[in-house]
């Protein structure tokens, strides 16, 4: 089960390596420019909470969903 995990978890990745502007805007700033965003794995109830900065996409927590939505928010890259 826990190479299943790992594993999703890496094509998730993978998505947003490729797309990083996949996923669900979280946080947004002034002007409504998102900043964050989350992203679902497949088959767990896990979800990854990622930012983009210039070109780089930073993984700022892989979190499950039953943790406070707000789990994660205070960390910075």
């Amino acid at each position: 089960m826990g190479d299943r995990l790992i594993d999703s978890v890496r094509v998730t990745l993978d998505v947003v390596a490729r797309w990083p502007n996949s996923g669900t805007p979280t946080v947004e700033r002034r002007h409504r420019k998102t900043v964050e965003r989350r992203i679902t794995t497949s088959g767990f109830l896990y979800a990854i909470r990622h930012r983009t900065l210039d070109d780089v996409v930073a993984v700022l927590a892989i979190y499950h969903q039953r943790r406070h939505p707000d789990f994660g928010t205070d960390r910075s890259p």
